[in-house]
């Protein structure tokens, strides 16, 4: 409960600054300084992300949370293509377009074009394995692009605390760490997990007795 009223807040605080967004203005936000190259391919990546991103998170935290997916599982599947497709189309693409002009130098830069690049192909991924019916593969995919679309939660998070201890650090330099920080933790644990699930289920197969193992090898398939 506690979480899911964090992660509403500051989805209600990103899109509150959407009005510096319509029309844009340069002198204060996230445009800031950006008028010299905005009216160019990357206003119209801009606003696919910004728009499509929300929704994207909105779907993806419906289907992850086991109470409304169960109230809605009649819809289950048109919310899973709909999430993919925010997410390939638009997010992605344009967090990517994006990525070449953030601000904290090269590192930060590679940070978001990695990030863009790893969403769009988890997602494509978990939606490959559902058209074939590989349903636990598509869990985990959809699982690990929604974690990476929760960057974007994590960095307002983590610029929001480093602001409040005002540490002295150098801005691009701390913004740069923070461009990081948004996702590889959150990605490398679950690949732990992950890992460790399985190495943990492979164990515990191991110990069954030779006799017994054929028996449930063949109840498994």
């Amino acid at each position: 409960m506690a979480v899911g009223a964090l992660f509403a807040a500051v989805l209600l605080g990103i899109l509150s600054s959407y009005k510096y967004y319509f029309p844009p203005e340069f002198s204060s936000g996230f445009l800031y300084g950006r008028e010299g190259y905005f009216f160019s391919a990357y206003a119209i990546a801009f606003y696919g992300h910004i728009l499509a991103a929300p929704l994207a998170l909105i779907i993806g935290g419906l289907l992850g949370n086991g109470t409304s997916r169960r109230k809605l599982w009649h819809w289950q599947r048109r919310l899973g293509m709909a999430y993919a497709a925010l997410v390939l189309l638009f997010v992605a693409p344009g967090g990517l377009l994006m990525a070449f002009k953030a601000y904290g130098g090269p590192s930060a830069k590679l940070a978001f074009i990695l990030l863009a690049t790893l969403t769009w192909f988890t997602t494509f991924a978990g939606w490959l394995a559902a058209r074939h019916g590989r349903w636990k593969q598509h869990s985990q995919w959809m699982l690990q692009s929604y974690i990476l679309m929760c960057s974007a939660i994590l960095l307002r998070l983590l610029a929001a605390a480093c602001r409040g201890l005002d540490t002295g650090t150098d801005t691009a330099v701390l913004y740069t760490a923070i461009a990081w920080a948004s996702w590889v933790p959150s990605l490398f644990l679950f690949e732990v997990s992950i890992w460790r699930k399985h190495h943990l289920g492979r164990a515990n197969s191991l110990k069954v007795p030779a006799s017994r193992r054929g028996k449930v090898e063949f109840a498994e398939h």
